[in-house]
């Protein structure tokens, strides 16, 4: 039953990520690594944080 749970979640983080277009641009790491963090962390999406990420200052 655990199993399933997490596989539904992930799933909704997927369609959630993908539905604000996490998944749009995948050609750097800050864009692989927002997608990853956006689908690992949907719920934060859905109360409207930004979780696109920036290499840049690293």
């Amino acid at each position: 039953m655990r199993a399933l749970a997490s596989i539904a979640y992930v799933v909704i983080g997927v369609i959630v990520a993908s539905q604000h277009a996490y998944y749009a641009h995948l050609s750097s790491l800050s864009q692989v690594l927002s997608a990853v963090v956006a689908t690992a962390l949907w719920p934060l999406i859905l109360l409207k944080a930004n979780l696109h990420l920036s290499l840049a200052n690293l």
